[in-house]
């Protein structure tokens, strides 16, 4: 069966960079975000920054990308102080989602 071509806002395909601040280093806080990622439909990774943030990408259908990060903000909200999100190009490189080094 062919997918047809839908115009629901839901399930376009979205691209997003999240940077965390706060305790996010030597926490487990990539290793958490890869275990709340393998309950969802997305692509994306998650790394270290050397400034002390960690940066998480994640793409997919825009009502399941959404429904990660609250879940990631949910899950570890105790390690994080702040964030900014913001919409960046698809990235056709991530198949998967992983921890970058």
């Amino acid at each position: 069966m062919d997918a047809q071509p839908t115009d629901s806002e839901d399930q376009k395909i979205i691209s997003i960079k999240v940077i965390y601040h706060g305790r996010v280093q030597g926490v487990g806080f990539r290793y958490q975000t890869c275990r709340v990622a393998d309950r969802f439909n997305i692509s994306g990774s998650v790394k270290n920054l050397s400034d002390g943030s960690v940066e998480l990408i994640s793409q997919g259908e825009k009502k399941t990308v959404e429904s990660f990060i609250k879940s990631v903000n949910q899950t570890l909200n105790k390690n994080i102080a702040s964030s900014t999100a913001s919409s960046i190009p698809f990235q056709p490189s991530l198949k998967l989602f992983q921890i970058q080094h």
